[in-house]
């Protein structure tokens, strides 16, 4: 196998249908919809996360280098599942899409 063999697939992306999510992964993207609604910031999540779309892997990245420090603030799992999450294409449509099925559960309980 030559070297150019070896790179065919070095910059090769995923498709539409290549995005599968665990059921824990649809779950942790459930609670952190619920607390961002919860908290009445939708718009500003929304916002956030369609404008780093381009870089969420880089996110998930930051997120491993913080780890440590952040470890005692909140869940070590939930840390380490939504930096793993964040690593896959198409995690921030699954958390939009999150936010806005819990604004909409919010707004028809009101």
């Amino acid at each position: 196998m030559s070297w150019l063999d070896s790179l065919k697939h070095a910059f090769a992306i995923d498709h539409e249908g290549e995005r599968t999510f665990t059921d824990e992964e649809r779950a942790l993207a459930g609670r952190i919809a619920e607390k961002i609604v919860g908290r009445q910031m939708t718009t500003p999540a929304l916002l956030f996360l369609e404008s780093a779309r381009p870089l969420n892997f880089l996110g998930s990245q930051a997120l491993a280098v913080f780890e440590p420090m952040v470890g005692g603030l909140v869940s070590g799992d939930d840390y380490a599942h939504l930096r793993r999450l964040l690593e896959k294409r198409g995690s921030v449509d699954l958390l939009l899409d999150a936010i806005e099925a819990a604004e909409k559960e919010s707004a028809k309980n009101r």
